[in-house]
């Protein structure tokens, strides 16, 4: 994990390799150029002609100090997506380990983005090569403190789960299909639920047999029956779209019964 001091002081580094290396391009020299003439080994060539390979080696380098920013800027980007996507994990839970890998991962894409100004503001090819190598390195460790907040936050979801089914009941395995709030599903679109409320993902299904209010688990979500239109023995699981419903399709699952 690179901590914002080792970063600074490898650019830093790298700035001063560069410096004692001297300049990229002799742009004092560009004016001059068409005056003077060369022997090479091809015999006498004109400043001209020099100066147009000159200006072909400039554009050449230019290319090549561009294609490292875009290097440099695409690591921060993927850097900082990583430390988004723990940041939300790490908000979804109460795990003490997702939040240290969500803060670790935000601090590796701060490195990342770091190390990409640099490239953005740099003219020689030593410090952009050295700025990307760290803004690629930092984008790494970002994305593996990513993996280490999934690790934990599934590790989290799977200690609640075995804590709920520990003093659940096992009603069975129930066929499990979906529905939403459409005209196609429900007759009229736009209707609460027979229990009155109006219906949420995650949360509401419809089964008929048992009271309202009960919570169901099921695949690791725990839902509250609110709703009607299936017996006993058939869960219909409320979606927020009918394309939703659709691609759930029909399938069974151990439904256990959540004694609070």
């Amino acid at each position: 994990m690179f901590s914002k001091k080792i970063t600074s002081m490898l650019l830093a580094s790298s700035m001063i390799v560069a410096m004692q290396a001297g300049p990229v391009y002799a742009g004092d020299m560009a004016s001059d150029i068409n005056f003077l003439k060369y022997t090479s080994e091809a015999g006498t060539e004109s400043g001209v002609e020099l100066f147009e390979n000159f200006e072909e080696k400039l554009e050449s380098d230019d290319a090549e100090l561009e294609e490292g920013r875009i290097a440099a800027d695409a690591a921060a980007d993927a850097a900082e997506a990583a430390a988004g996507t723990a940041r939300g994990y790490a908000d979804e839970t109460e795990s003490s380990e997702v939040e240290e890998a969500a803060a670790n991962a935000a601090a590796d894409a701060e490195n990342a983005r770091a190390a990409a100004e640099v490239a953005n503001e740099a003219n020689d090819s030593r410090t952009v090569a050295m700025a990307v190598e760290i803004a690629e390195a930092a984008q790494a460790e970002a994305e593996a403190a990513l993996a280490d907040a999934a690790e934990a936050k599934a590790a989290e979801e799977k200690a609640k789960e075995e804590e709920m089914l520990a003093s659940a009941e096992y009603l069975g395995n129930f066929t499990l299909t979906a529905y939403c709030n459409c005209a196609r599903c429900c007759g009229t679109a736009g209707n609460a639920t027979a229990s009155g409320v109006m219906p949420t993902s995650n949360h509401t299904v419809a089964m008929g047999g048992i009271d309202f209010g009960t919570k169901l688990l099921i695949n690791g979500t725990v839902y509250t029956v609110e709703d009607r239109g299936t017996p006993y023995g058939h869960v219909d699981i409320f979606m927020d779209s009918h394309s939703e419903a659709l691609q759930f399709g029909m399938g069974s699952a151990d439904v256990y019964l959540i004694r609070e």
